[in-house]
Formats: structure tokens, sequence, C-alpha cells
């Protein structure tokens, strides 16, 4: 998870913008320097980057609606095959989203954008 998200689009809202500061994990670019994309990306500082992949390293379990695929009872219907279940790259999700820092999903990231929106609402 050494990647740094790269957003290229003007007046997008990106999924859980307001929930999470995309700008500690994500570069947005204008989409009229998209030509000078190569240069924009070599010129962000190691700190800069450093920073980017440390904040993206505990956030991406909030993409992923991790308990859905790793736990058997989510599965929808008890005839489908659990073996998937068992694979080496779903025991390392499962062994990741057991970390205390990783333990909330996209499940609970959308809970929190329904909680403020419900708030905003009462007021």
């Amino acid at each position: 998870h050494g990647c740094i998200p790269v957003i290229v689009m003007d007046g997008v809202l990106m999924p859980f913008e307001g929930e999470l500061n995309y700008s500690s994990f994500a570069l947005r670019v204008k989409e009229v320097d998209v030509a000078k994309l190569d240069a924009i990306l070599r010129a962000v500082p190691l700190e800069q980057r450093v920073a980017f992949r440390e904040a993206m390293s505990k956030l991406w379990p909030r993409f992923v609606y991790a308990q859905a695929i790793l736990d058997e009872d989510y599965l929808p219907r008890p005839e489908l095959p659990r073996t998937a279940l068992r694979t080496p790259q779903l025991q390392r999700l499962q062994t990741t989203v057991a970390e205390p820092r990783h333990s909330a999903d996209a499940l609970d990231t959308l809970m929190m954008a329904l909680h403020r929106r419900i708030k905003s609402r009462i007021r």
C-alpha cells in the first residue's frame, strides 16, 4: 500500500471526502495541468511522499468493505463456497484489519457520513 492517489478531476468530491482528509494522503492536480503531470509528481518532496504514504497506510481500510469479505456470516447465502476466504491474500487482509488501527472499514466510514448528515438536518 505504497500508492499515493492522484486526483485529476476538478470540482469533484471523492468518496467520504467529508469524513476523510484527502489532502493528508492524496495529491490533487488540476485538469489543465495534466500535461505537466510528470513534472508535478516528480516535484513532490520526499517528506511529503512519506507523509502521504504513512497517512494512506492508516486509512486504506476505510475504502474496503473488509468485514463483508472476511466474515463468513456476512456472505449472503450459506451454500456459497467458503474456500475463497482462506486464500493467502484474504488471510493477509484479515490479519491487517484485526489490528486496532485498521479495525474501521468502509461501512464504518459510511456510518460516519450518515451520522454527519443526520446531525446537519437536525439543526
